[in-house]
């Protein structure tokens, strides 16, 4: 470890908000200290921020795109709620993934392995 200079963490804050902070410490601090380190986020909260600031010091470059803490506007969010779990929502998504492809690009979120391959099929 102590010959990487460049350190990518994607999804930080989601590191940071789940408590990973001691372990993101602990892989930082066995890199070298002259490393180049990028954290990317959709949204970075304030006390994420307040981490990040500690992770990355005083010299640190932010680049923002739209207004730090939140999401773009131009997402939409519909949410479902199913009560009968996951093969309802597999229904429901065999059913409207047509039309969901003939609107644009689509992009389905599953929680394990095995569902992305259930879905994929």
């Amino acid at each position: 470890m102590d010959r990487v200079s460049f350190v990518v963490l994607d999804e930080a804050d989601k590191m940071l908000d789940m408590g990973f902070e001691l372990q993101v410490l602990s892989i930082l601090d066995a890199t070298r200290p002259d490393r180049q380190t990028l954290m990317f986020s959709a949204t970075f909260k304030k006390n994420v921020r307040a981490i990040a600031n500690k992770l990355l010091g005083p010299n640190r470059v932010e680049v923002m795109i739209g207004r730090a803490g939140t999401s773009n506007e131009n997402v939409i969010q519909v949410v479902h709620v199913f009560k009968n779990g996951y093969r309802q929502k597999l229904a429901w998504l065999e059913e409207t993934l047509p039309e969901l492809i003939l609107a644009g690009r689509v992009i389905v979120f599953v929680g394990t392995r095995e569902n992305c391959e259930e879905v994929s099929e």
